[in-house]
C-alpha cells in the first residue's frame, strides 16, 4: 500500500509541474471535440480546429493550467499552426487536420495526457458515465438485473 501511495504522489507532483504544450491542446481537440472515428478517418476542418483550440486554451487558463508563455495570448491560428508543426510527423494539415495513419491515435493520446491534471473532474465524470453503457453505447443492465 505504501508503494502505491508513493507512486500516486510521485505522478501527481510530476503532473503539477507539467507545462501544457500546443501539441497537447491540439491532440485533445482532435481526440475529443467530435466523434473520434470521424476525426481519425476524415479529419477535422482547420477552422473548427482553430476555434476549438481557442476555446480549450481559454478553459485551461481559467483553470490555472501552466500554458507555455507565448501561447497564453497568441492568436488561435498561430497557436494551431505551431501545434501542427509539433505533430507534423503524424498529422497532415490542409483544409482538414487528420492523422496520416489511423493506427497512430496513440500518438495523440500521449500528448493529450498532459491535460489530465487540469481536466480530472471531467475525466472522472466521463469515465463514470461511460461505465454505464454496454459496448454498443446502450445503457448497460444493472448488476441486480433491475432497470
Amino acid at each position: 500500500a505504501s508503494l502505491t501511495n508513493w507512486a500516486w504522489h510521485l505522478t501527481y507532483y510530476n503532473l503539477q509541474g507539467l507545462v501544457v504544450s500546443p501539441a497537447a491542446m491540439l491532440s485533445c481537440v482532435l481526440l475529443h471535440w467530435g466523434p473520434i472515428l470521424d476525426t481519425v478517418r476524415g479529419g477535422m476542418g482547420l477552422p473548427t480546429a482553430i476555434t476549438a483550440m481557442d476555446w480549450l486554451r481559454a478553459l485551461l487558463l481559467r483553470r490555472g493550467a501552466p500554458v507555455e508563455g507565448k501561447w497564453r495570448a497568441a492568436p488561435a491560428a498561430e497557436l494551431t499552426a505551431y501545434a501542427l508543426q509539433m505533430l507534423a510527423p503524424k498529422i497532415t494539415a490542409g483544409s482538414k487536420v487528420a492523422l496520416q495513419d489511423p493506427w497512430d491515435v496513440h500518438y495523440l493520446l500521449l500528448y493529450s495526457n498532459q491535460l489530465l491534471h487540469v481536466l480530472i473532474d471531467e475525466a472522472l465524470i466521463a469515465c463514470a458515465a461511460l461505465s454505464t453503457l454496454d459496448p454498443a453505447g446502450r445503457p448497460a443492465p444493472s448488476p441486480a438485473g433491475e432497470d
